[in-house]
């Protein structure tokens, strides 16, 4: 049998979270997180498995990082001016 770790970041990378996690991390409502998510703009990007809807931890992590503001933080993605 051949088994194979997981990183911390692969770990991450498999980690879903619902809307109501991601409405709660942001501080905003989840009628606000269901609007991002319907008019196509603004929000985290997200996967849909059958009926559900769900925030990889990752996704949701670097959408927070390129909004930041001051303190090191940067509004743009690394790479562009």
């Amino acid at each position: 049998m051949c088994t194979t770790a997981l990183s911390d970041q692969d770990r991450d990378d498999i980690k879903l979270l619902d809307e109501r996690v991601v409405a709660s991390a942001l501080g905003v409502s989840q009628r606000t997180v269901q609007g991002w998510r319907q008019k196509g703009c603004g929000g985290p990007p997200y996967i849909h498995i059958g009926t559900w809807v769900k925030y990889p931890l990752t996704a949701l992590r670097e959408f927070i990082r390129f909004r930041r503001k001051g303190n090191g933080g940067s509004a743009t993605p690394q790479g562009r001016p």
